[in-house]
């Protein structure tokens, strides 16, 4: 048995108020489940080749691949997951070299490329792979997240606070990427997989669309009110009456529920609408099994929900049975473990991990060795998050990073303020009785701590709320592309390109 998914979708392409010709291309695999847009560049048309060209090459290397995902819909393991992203990193990377290639071939597109953004929709899961400044947001329950980063000069002079974000708007730059499809032989693809629930609201656009939507923040989730068939069309009036100065495409989908079935070869009807699918009215839970728990660790605290969204992509489940040993005395821990049920015990320090306290926080450094064992004295239910997986989040996403990184030490200053309040109780207390260091060490916990004698949170760090700066001396790096912006005489083309 797998998990389908039913999904109303639309899609449509504007040439905008000020550019000749349209060079956004999307493309929409029904059978697959697959969305994609590219924003070309490059001039002369070279730009609509490329994006032509990398969302052509993207679906073919996936529809080539469907053993991949098959196995992932009746397996759903950590290791097909990983399978299906390494091939949605060689769809783009594939698509890259195709494109790059073909301007080799033909001198007068040279240095033409395009963004990418990628959506695969398989069960309760969305695949995400993405180059260059196109965007993927989630609307979830009255939540605006864009899920994507955009790999831009504006944005990582923000990252690093050369700028602030309300000055990008002036800046003669800020069309220029840092990243780009074809440009290069190669490129860094971002990939991540996440929960997919009923009710989501996706919408994958280009930036002649999303620079509009950074200008009026609020405008998003009415945007995505009404009929499926209607909205990509109001995204793009939208962006006409802002300015239209760059091609617009808006591709639109939503989760309407899932239902369990057996794996069938039928294919969803091949015609210029979105496929009619009746509404499920299924007990399903429509809000992850590890998001809420996310929100309540400490080591989390300062996460946006588009952060915990990517780290509860990575959550594996542990199961002990009575007696089994989580970690030998002297031995090593790479990851942070949630008790859901059951009981942790130290038995050396007469200590317990019990239901809703965490082990392992510090593995956002490293492998953590443990001087006592610890075992389950109960059948014990653990969400693991891996220290490798958490390490590689952080990586990709700085920002992210130094809100975890900011966390751990916040939460190491408040152990070490209490441990020091116990080892100043050593000695005889009002009852006559000691407190031993061991004593103290056993009072000290992972979460529930006074509220007194750790960093003042009254002051956070600017980057918890906007941007990280790296100093003055952190390298910018340089645009992919020359990019042309030249305002050009009106001209409209069709909507509807691209889908299959």
């Amino acid at each position: 048995m797998i998990t389908l998914v039913s999904l109303d979708f639309w899609a449509a392409t504007d040439v905008g108020r000020t550019r000749e010709h349209n060079e956004d291309n999307f493309l929409v695999a029904r059978k697959l489940n697959l969305f994609v847009v590219a924003d070309g560049m490059g001039g002369h048309a070279a730009g609509e080749v490329a994006s032509n060209v990398a969302v052509r090459e993207a679906h073919r290397v996936i529809a080539e691949n469907e053993s991949v995902l098959n196995a992932y819909k009746a397996n759903g393991g950590n290791a097909e997951k990983e399978a299906v992203l390494v091939l949605v990193e060689k769809a783009i990377s594939t698509a890259c070299a195709t494109v790059f290639n073909l301007a080799k071939e033909d001198p007068s597109k040279k240095g033409m490329g395009t963004t990418l953004s990628l959506m695969l929709v398989i069960g309760n899961r969305g695949f995400i792979g993405h180059v260059g400044d196109s965007r993927i947001y989630l609307v979830r329950r009255g939540d605006n997240l864009q899920l994507t980063e955009d790999h831009s000069l504006i944005n990582e002079l923000i990252k690093r606070g050369k700028i602030r974000a309300d000055e990008a708007g002036q800046m003669p730059f800020k069309n220029a990427v840092t990243r780009a499809v074809g440009v290069y032989e190669k490129v860094e693809v971002d990939t991540f997989d996440i929960d997919v629930m009923r009710g989501d609201k996706f919408l994958l656009c280009s930036d002649g669309l999303s620079g509009y939507l950074d200008e009026e923040e609020d405008a998003l989730i009415p945007l995505l009110q009404g009929e499926t068939k209607e909205i990509p069309d109001a995204c793009i009036r939208f962006a006409n009456e802002n300015g239209g100065k760059d091609n617009i495409t808006a591709v639109y989908l939503t989760v309407k529920g899932f239902e369990e079935a057996a794996e069938t070869s039928e294919e969803l009807p091949i015609d210029g609408d979105s496929p009619s699918v009746p509404d499920l009215e299924l007990d399903v839970d429509d809000d992850s099994p590890y998001l809420e728990r996310l929100r309540l660790e400490p080591i989390f605290a300062h996460c946006a929900y588009s952060d915990l969204i990517k780290i509860a992509a990575v959550v594996e489940e542990k199961h002990l049975s009575t007696g089994t040993q989580l970690v030998a005395s002297d031995g090593k821990l790479d990851g942070l473990y949630i008790c859901r049920e059951g009981r942790l015990e130290v038995p050396a320090l007469q200590s317990e991990l019990v239901v809703g306290q965490s082990i392992g926080s510090e593995s956002l450094l490293g492998p953590v060795t443990y001087q006592h064992r610890i075992i389950a004295t109960l059948d014990t239910r653990l969400m693991f998050i891996s220290g490798v997986a958490l390490r590689r989040i952080m990586a990709q996403n700085t920002r992210l990073g130094w809100r975890l990184l900011f966390s751990l030490g916040e939460l190491q200053a408040r152990q070490i303020y209490q441990l020091s309040e116990r080892l100043g109780q050593l000695g005889a207390d009002s009852n006559g009785s000691k407190t031993t260091v061991a004593g103290a060490r056993r009072q000290i916990t992972s979460s529930g701590l006074p509220g007194v004698g750790y960093p003042n949170l009254d002051n956070l760090p600017e980057f918890l709320t906007a941007s990280q700066s790296e100093g003055d001396d952190a390298e910018i790096p340089q645009p992919s592309v020359p990019v042309d912006r030249k305002t050009i005489p009106v001209r409209k083309t069709s909507t509807g390109r691209g889908v299959r």
